[in-house]
């Protein structure tokens, strides 16, 4: 690797051990401050809380440092302290003038001795000190020369065509320097001009004469800033010439467009070496849209149809052939139907993107992707849909897509209208279609149940959402991609998705293993609650639901929706439309004579809307601030006008009824709250003189219009019940609604209720209590009373996880059911993917013989790298998840853990990607002719260490020789021949390869105790074990049985290991502890000394010791008024004592406090009667008892002691 690269990876590198805070390199851990906390045990002391400024606040601490800082920093413009004139690696005494800015800091150097240094580091950055300053210049200018096509010799090229001035750019900036391509008789090995360049690391601008290259390390770097960062092409190629000059005083030749084309074909060549896995969810975006720019001759797309788009020629013919049908929709709010063929669309020549990914882990699919021209046409999504599908015909399909409803219908029929090749089946019951949880709100009630996630058989806990979250990750760069061309956009667009593929591979197994734990608690708990709820229900009914859940699930177009809640009758509109025709009709009859203009269904409805707008009023008026006043004012005098009014109308409808009405105070209108006035309406006078004040014909209408006006405050409370729980911006509104629709609903019923009497009708108008009012989505009370209790920021339940009504209790547990079933079984296909993609690349090892030596070791290392990587993510997805996947299923886990790698439990894993690279390298090599050659596989004698070495070298054999792998007979005849033992005569009798390796496997499965080792290394704690002494013990066993020997990384799983305490207090003593042996014994002495002074200070108390979790709880009490307090220095006073070496109490240098020579010495007066209790008795029994667990414990000293010598032995200290 590029030593710029070494250079760079070494400055982003964190030590271990820079989290902790040590006394010799942090002013704020100085020896006063790292003691000022511990006490001496004296009895009834207690230990108070420590706080540290550096930790609570670091930038107050750091501001009086900010000089100290800055001249640091501008202590590097200067030679710092390499000030010697000469050379200190040159013979000749040449002066020392060249400093190099990407090496680690180091002396000065002549420019000869700077060019040998650099010869593979050519583009570093090299300034010159002239004097009093340094003075830019180059290691061209020095006389470096990048000779190409003698990579690894130590002699020149015969006859080397230079190019004195050849542009590399690279994360450093952009450099000139000069080159020398080879043109000696070596030439034809060394390739040409692009090759050359190539070998170098160096990826030319041009194939042809190129005359400008970037380096390997800089396209990874912007690969990965692209990938993770977003950033964009341009930022980041204007931060490189940034970084090259930031003054504006150099011209620097544009090179922006060949580094545009570089990066399109680096991103082309990483997308051709990776595969990934595939699965539905339909949607669009139009948010990635593309102008018309560029061309597809000036910008053409590499390897189209090669990756997630659909090929591009076949498309556009498809398009302009059926692209001009119009989509019609009968669903409410479906925008994507309605405005299908009206996107707006001129100047662009994409106005988006419809897409197919996976709808359970959110995989992008192959031929998944494909422009949009006109909005969220059937034709593009249809082309897409089938494109990304023809490789998965004979598998049962769950579609989600947000407007499913409409776009699944005729499907079929516009399938068998697009090409031959794409006309894919569709049997019936093979698809099933279902609308994402967030989006089927959106649509309408009615026969769209059929449609929901948490209702279909099958699908689990699917969201389906999973695609609009692709979006949300992909919109940073859509400004970018918008004004690229067509090839361009689609490579980086792929590019973005293949890295979100393998982030997610890498990814299965905690996103599959937290579903499973999640998905094992929600099924208990819905469980429960389904049990409890029917329990509580009469069993026939119960019965009776599940049989109509069941049907309908089978069919829902031919049972009536069992989820949902239809309307009994009619609405308050319905009903005003009904009595409007009765009255028509009655005015149509002879010797009918109208008394008003205003008919007697107006005058009701009016006073209905005056009942509605005084309750709208009233609640303003509650909570109305002074600058509504006005605007109550006014509302108050317009309903005042409609009360006048239908005071008139009730002279005529009600005459008798105003002589009542006035002997009433509550119905004045002469009042300043016209929203307390009563009206007088039929249901509001009382029964015994109703029949005289009002016609039998008012009160019905008033009776229908009522029981109308209950249905819809029901249905309106419903609605904003969900509101609620869906929008949180409007909650505070959506609360004073629904509690508006409660009055509604309640006032309603009390007149119906007087109108009318008790009836039939009740049992649909029940009475409302408050506890009735939940939503559907709405938690189960048992649960918000737990959910209050419970400590923590858990959002609660999402979608589908609900504690609601019977019914949808049923599907809830349905649905968790499916998910702790189908998350083993994903689970299983994410192994079998490995092993399948392992197998296939270590079948390329074989591939390609006629290549050269050189590429052939190439493509050698990079299959074996690969099928590497799939051993090892298969190893630790197996140790993740079988633990999780075995408490859900035990029998099911059983046979895919058998089935994949022959073993029976999580203890006994495969072997180390590491042992398989060694088989594999080992078993093959390259002859002189750069010809790769298959040794055969070494007899295997039944050493179960060598079983995973065996069968990879088996594996080898029979892709590299066809003939010995005709059959399953021949396989294992082969395997036979390489084996040798006294059980030979039992093997010979299996002529099946597949019975045979799992056979195999389970006789000779290898025990990993490394993998153990590290594991239980991970996780070790001090906590779990009664001593120090046993814990180191166990510690090292552990480190040298995982082979982990370097000292630091050792000292980091020790820290891991400790309590938070007790890592706090070894952290701050002085001087620090640097090796494994001292943190060893030092955590021994202060877990010892915490242990008998809390034991002392127990006792004292005269209550029992308290155990290890009351620790933290021990406060200081009583501290004595001549102690030292450094609280009472202040920050500037302690640093000036620290600077000085002064002690802290009697401020003279020369020692610490606490060796201070006029530090206070103990009391020598007699303690008080019961101090003096325990220490004559109690003491000394204590010592005595500490005395023989020490002996106790003697042989546990002396394990720790001989692991940490079988660890220096194996060191070589």
């Amino acid at each position: 690797m590029n030593s710029a690269v070494h250079c760079y990876n070494s400055c982003c590198q964190l030590d271990d051990d820079a989290a902790q805070p040590h006394c010799d390199d942090s002013p704020f851990f100085t020896p006063e401050t790292a003691h000022a906390h511990e006490y001496d045990g004296q009895a009834g002391l207690e230990e108070r809380a420590v706080h540290y400024i550096n930790s609570d606040e670091p930038l107050k601490l750091w501001i009086p440092r900010r000089d100290v800082y800055l001249d640091e920093l501008l202590r590097h413009d200067g030679r710092g302290s390499y000030t010697r004139a000469l050379c200190p690696m040159c013979l000749d005494e040449a002066p020392a003038v060249i400093r190099c800015e990407d090496c680690s800091p180091g002396p000065l150097l002549c420019p000869g001795c700077c060019v040998r240094a650099h010869i593979r580091c050519p583009f570093h950055r090299v300034p010159r000190w002239e004097g009093r300053a340094y003075r830019k210049t180059s290691l061209k200018e020095l006389g470096l020369v990048i000779q190409l096509g003698h990579e690894g010799e130590l002699g020149g090229c015969s006859n080397p065509i230079p190019r004195a001035s050849f542009t590399v750019v690279d994360i450093s900036g952009r450099h000139t320097v000069p080159v020398n391509f080879c043109g000696c008789d070596r030439a034809g090995d060394a390739g040409d001009h692009v090759q050359q360049l190539l070998r170098y690391k160096l990826y030319p601008a041009t194939d042809i004469d190129p005359n400008t290259a970037f380096t390997f390390p800089l396209l990874q770097h912007y690969h990965i800033q692209s990938l993770q960062g977003k950033i964009s092409m341009y930022d980041y190629y204007t931060s490189v010439e940034r970084l090259t000059d930031n003054t504006g005083t150099a011209k620097c030749n544009d090179r922006y467009k060949g580094f545009m084309r570089v990066v399109a074909q680096w991103q082309h060549l990483k997308r051709l070496k990776f595969l990934y896995v595939m699965a539905i969810a339909i949607d669009a975006c139009f948010r990635l849209q593309r102008r018309v720019v560029s061309s597809e001759e000036k910008d053409p797309i590499l390897g189209s149809g090669w990756g997630y788009f659909v090929e591009d020629t076949e498309f556009k013919a498809v398009l302009s052939e059926y692209g001009d049908q119009e989509e019609m929709s009968n669903c409410v709010g479906l925008s994507a139907i309605d405005h299908a063929n009206t996107k707006f669309s001129k100047g662009y020549a994409a106005t988006g993107i419809g897409a197919v990914v996976c709808a359970r882990h959110e995989f992008w699919l192959a031929n998944g992707a494909g422009d949009l021209q006109k909005g969220e046409r059937y034709i593009n999504m249809d082309y897409v849909f089938v494109s990304s599908m023809r490789e998965w015909l004979i598998v049962k399909k769950i579609v989600s897509y947000d407007i499913a409803c409409q776009w699944s219908r005729h499907i079929e029929e516009r399938i068998a209208m697009l090409p031959s090749h794409l006309q894919i089946p569709v049997p019936e019951g093979s698809i099933t279609y279902v609308i994402p949880k967030l989006h089927h709100r959106s649509h309408e009630q009615k026969d769209h149940a059929q449609y929901s996630l948490n209702l279909r058989p099958g699908c689990a806990r699917t969201d389906g959402e999973g695609i609009e979250r692709h979006w949300w990750w992909i919109q940073p760069i859509a400004n970018s991609t918008k004004v690229m061309g067509p090839g361009m956009r689609q490579g980086v667009l792929e590019d973005q998705w293949g890295y979100s593929n393998w982030r997610k591979t890498v990814d299965l197994v905690w996103t599959l293993s937290s579903r499973l734990k999640d998905a094992i608690r929600q099924l208990a708990e819905h469980k429960t609650l389904f049990d409890d709820l029917t329990q509580t229900l009469d069993r026939a009914r119960c019965a009776e639901w599940e049989e109509m859940a069941q049907k309908w699930e089978v069919d829902p177009s031919l049972h009536d929706d069992p989820y949902l809640i239809a309307n009994q009758g009619l609405t308050v509109s319905e009903t005003v439309q009904e009595l409007s025709r009765e009255e028509q009709k009655a005015s149509a009859t002879p010797g009918f004579i109208a008394v008003h203009n205003v008919s007697m269904l107006g005058f009701i409805n009016l006073g209905l809307e005056i009942e509605t707008q005084q309750s709208h009023i009233a609640d303003n008026a509650r909570s109305a601030p002074p600058s509504k006043l006005a605007e109550l004012h006014e509302r108050r005098t317009s309903l005042r006008r409609k009360i006048q009014r239908f005071r008139d109308l009730q002279g005529v409808y009600m005459p008798t009824a105003l002589p009542v009405l006035s002997e009433n105070a509550a119905c004045r209108t002469d009042v300043e709250e016209v929203e307390k006035i009563r009206l007088g309406l039929p249901s509001e006078i009382n029964e015994s003189r109703r029949a005289i004040v009002c016609s039998a014909r008012l009160v019905e209408m008033e009776a229908r219009l009522r029981e109308a006006q209950c249905r819809d405050a029901l249905q309106d409370l419903r609605n904003k019940l969900h509101t609620i729980r869906q929008l949180y911006n409007y909650k505070h509104l959506n609360d004073v609604r629904k509690e508006r629709a409660v009055q509604r609903y309640r006032r309603a019923r009390q007149a119906k209720l007087a109108l009318s009497g008790a009836g039939d009708w009740e049992h649909e108008l029940r009475v409302l209590k408050d506890h009735h009012i939940r939503g559907i989505e709405d938690d189960d009370p048992r649960a918000v009373a737990k959910r209050k209790r419970k400590r923590g920021d858990d959002p609660g339940p999402a979608e589908g996880h609900r504690r609601i009504s019977w019914i949808w209790h049923a599907a809830d547990q349905d649905g968790s059911a499916e998910e702790v079933s189908l998350l083993p079984e994903e689970m299983r296909r994410v192994l079998a993917t490995y092993s399948y993609e392992q197998r296939r690349w270590t079948a390329r090892i074989a591939a390609r013989p006629s290549a050269s030596s050189a590429l052939r070791e190439g493509l050698v290392s990079y299959a074996v790298k690969q099928a590497a990587i799939r051993s090892a993510m298969s190893n630790v997805f197996r140790r993740i998840c079988l633990p999780v996947a075995s408490g859900s299923s035990p029998t099911v886990c059983r046979d895919w853990i058998l089935e994949d790698c022959g073993e029976d439990s999580a203890e006994v894993a495969a072997e180390e990607e590491g042992d398989d690279l060694k088989d594999f390298l080992i078993l093959y090599h390259l002859d002189g002719q750069g010809k790769g050659k298959i040794k055969d596989p070494e007899v295997f004698n039944g050493d179960r260490d060598k079983t995973r070495s065996f069968l990879n070298q088996l594996f080898l054999l029979f892709t590299a020789r066809p003939h010995d792998s005709v059959n399953d007979y021949t396989k294992v005849a082969t395997a036979l021949s390489f084996m040798e033992g006294d059980n030979i005569n039992y093997w010979k009798g299996i002529h099946n390869s597949a019975v045979f390796k799992r056979n195999f496997l389970l006789a000779f499965a290898p025990v990993d105790k490394v993998d153990d080792s590290m594991v239980n290394l991970m996780t070790i704690k001090l906590k779990d074990y009664s001593s120090v002494n046993e814990f180191n013990a166990r510690f090292m066993d552990l480190a040298l049985k995982g082979k982990i020997l370097d000292p630091a990384a050792q000292l980091a799983l020790y820290k891991n290991a400790l309590p938070e305490y007790l890592l706090k207090k070894i952290s701050m003593l002085y001087p620090p502890l640097t090796s494994i042996r001292e943190w060893m014994t030092r955590t021994k002495e202060v877990d010892h000394s915490y242990h008998l002074t809390e034991k002392i200070l127990a006792n004292c108390r005269g209550c029992k010791a308290k155990t290890s979790k009351t620790r933290k709880n021990v406060k200081m009490v009583n501290v004595k008024d001549d102690s030292l307090d450094t609280n009472k220095l202040s920050v500037k006073e302690r640093q000036e004592l620290q600077d000085k070496g002064s002690c802290f109490r009697c401020r003279k240098p020369g020692h610490i406090s606490r060796d201070c020579p006029s530090k206070p010495k103990k009391p020598s007066k007699p303690v008080s009667w019961k101090v003096q209790q325990v220490t004559d008795k109690d003491l000394e029994d204590e010592s005595e008892e500490i005395s023989d667990e020490e002996d106790d414990k003697e042989e546990e000293d002396n394990n720790s002691i001989n692991a940490l010598r079988a660890m220096n032995f194996e060191m070589g200290f």
